[in-house]
């Protein structure tokens, strides 16, 4: 079984070499780079390009493209027949309503990201998901994954009323959830292997079933919390909920999927 880290940024500070080595390290086999631009690696959409030619078969990648841009259709282009990427990827505030998220000129751009056979990666909000399930609905082909266990509120009682609307979007067939950033839902992000945060796999286990589950590492960031291959162990080693057959497909073939490689 092949096992497939869905969620890794590589930026100048923790480089291509050092995440492969990490992958060794831990028997990962394949990578999906989520674009990530910023002040100190503004040519990262490239820079992730260069990784997915100099490896292909290992390393997929999704450009960082903003979609809420009039050129967002022009970029996703771009991204696919330029840089030969496998997608796209975009950070929403939770705050946005996204009135914006389906009106003429996106609905155009959702449209072509359906026709191009590309994946969409989203971090967004329980409180998002009416959008999202619109959105999913009106483009059944299009591939959406969902960071970070699709960002649950740690803070959140039962019966988790705003989880809840992450758990409703498990009608889309088109919606996948990645199974990573544990560390950022617990008031202890250094507590590995972070218990506190299972209920939410259990959840997300329960609606979507492991056919639509992808771990993944977050490296780089999760380095500032634990090592990478703890990562990896937190669900393969220490939620006894999941089956082997569950984790073959939470560890790999969900990913596979997910993206065309």
């Amino acid at each position: 079984m092949a096992i497939v880290d869905s969620h890794v940024h590589v930026w100048r500070r923790h480089p291509l070499d050092e995440m492969l080595a990490e992958m060794e390290t831990a028997g990962v086999d394949k990578a999906i780079i989520i674009g990530a631009v910023n002040a100190d690696n503004p040519d990262n959409n490239e820079h992730i390009a260069e990784c997915v030619r100099d490896h292909p078969g290992t390393i997929a990648a999704l450009a960082d493209i903003d979609i809420k841009a009039e050129d967002a259709q022009a970029k996703i282009e771009w991204a696919l027949e330029d840089l030969g990427l496998q997608g796209f990827s975009h950070y929403l505030s939770p705050e946005d309503p996204l009135d914006w998220f389906m009106d003429d000129a996106r609905s155009a751009m959702w449209s072509k990201a359906e026709q191009l056979g590309l994946t969409v990666s989203l971090s967004l909000y329980p409180n998002q998901h009416g959008v999202l399930r619109r959105l999913a609905a009106a483009h059944p082909a299009l591939r959406i994954m969902l960071c970070h266990i699709a960002r649950p509120d740690h803070l959140e009682a039962p019966p988790f009323p705003k989880f809840h609307e992450v758990i409703r979007s498990a009608g889309c067939p088109n919606i996948y959830i990645k199974i990573s950033g544990f560390y950022a839902y617990t008031d202890r992000p250094w507590n590995f292997p972070y218990h506190e945060a299972q209920k939410w796999v259990r959840m997300v286990l329960d609606a979507y079933g492991p056919e639509r589950m992808c771990w993944g590492s977050d490296f780089s960031p999760v380095l500032n919390h634990s090592t990478y291959r703890q990562s990896l162990e937190i669900v393969r080693s220490y939620c006894p909920f999941l089956s082997e057959s569950d984790l073959e497909w939470v560890l790999g073939k969900a990913a596979m999927e997910a993206v065309t490689w």
